[in-house]
């Protein structure tokens, strides 16, 4: 689960729990407001931009992967 910080003037910070659905959809915007942000910048075609963002992200996911494993097998251990 992700958890959203939200900051109200009276209570400091506060953290809301967001649904999938709410999580879906912010990483969706996250998704096109990157991809037009690549076709203003660079001059690219959406489809262009759209491909280029999903290999970034696939490399990210790909460089990430070695420390996730890492991590998932220290908390694994720590359960035992």
């Amino acid at each position: 689960m992700i958890i959203k910080t939200t900051r109200k003037p009276s209570e400091g910070m506060t953290l809301k729990p967001l649904s999938m659905a709410e999580e879906i959809a912010r990483i969706d915007k996250m998704r096109d407001d990157c991809i037009q942000a690549r076709v203003i910048k660079f001059g690219e075609t959406p489809e262009q931009a759209a491909n280029a963002y999903d290999d970034i992200i696939q490399t990210a996911a790909i460089i990430a992967l070695p420390h996730v494993m890492k991590r998932a097998i220290a908390i694994l251990k720590a359960l035992k």
